[in-house]
């Protein structure tokens, strides 16, 4: 079988300003659990014999990523954290990339309505309402364009276009 996908694994400086990829795997389709968390633990030995300390790890939300982060939580005493797996007797604190977690929320939101609080429904029409009441009187949203009210199939992996819907503008506009 012919890889289609790849993993990459990349270091990122707290302290000092640098990124550079560390591993990159050729996979079909997606990689297995147990072999994810491996690698995991396999790059950060290796970030460790280069001289760096592996202190947090990040990924977006893919159902992959996500059970081999809580493969790796189960070294973690029960209940102690939320965020954090054991790596050589350290806790590691893992993260979700807010940037994806934000593109899975309107990407969610595209086809199911949200319950508030205050016991109202909100539901992606609204925001469609907002968006070309905008477009016709004020152009307050000017980033905004219909491919961002209704997105098709690579437009919805589009992280950037998430983003931009979910801005300061568009909630100050519905909140009025």
């Amino acid at each position: 079988m012919a890889a289609n996908h790849y993993i990459l694994f990349m270091v990122v400086g707290i302290n000092k300003p640098f990124k550079f990829p560390f591993l990159y795997n050729l996979v079909h389709n997606t990689i297995r659990t147990p072999v994810l968390e491996r690698l995991i633990s396999y790059v950060f030995d290796h970030v460790e014999d280069v001289g760096f300390e592996g202190v947090a790890s990040v990924c977006d939300l893919g159902p992959t990523n996500q059970a081999a982060i809580n493969g790796l939580r189960k070294n973690c005493p029960q209940g102690q954290y939320e965020n954090v797996f054991m790596y050589k007797g350290r806790l590691i604190t893992h993260v979700f990339d807010m940037a994806h977690v934000i593109k899975g929320f309107r990407n969610n939101f595209l086809t199911n309505d949200m319950v508030l609080p205050t016991g109202g429904v909100a539901k992606w029409d609204h925001l469609v309402e907002v968006y070309r009441k905008d477009r016709d009187l004020y152009r307050m949203l000017n980033k905004l364009t219909d491919s961002h009210m209704n997105p098709v199939e690579k437009q919805k992996m589009k992280v950037s276009m998430a983003m931009q819907v979910c801005i300061k503008k568009l909630r100050f506009k519905i909140d009025r």
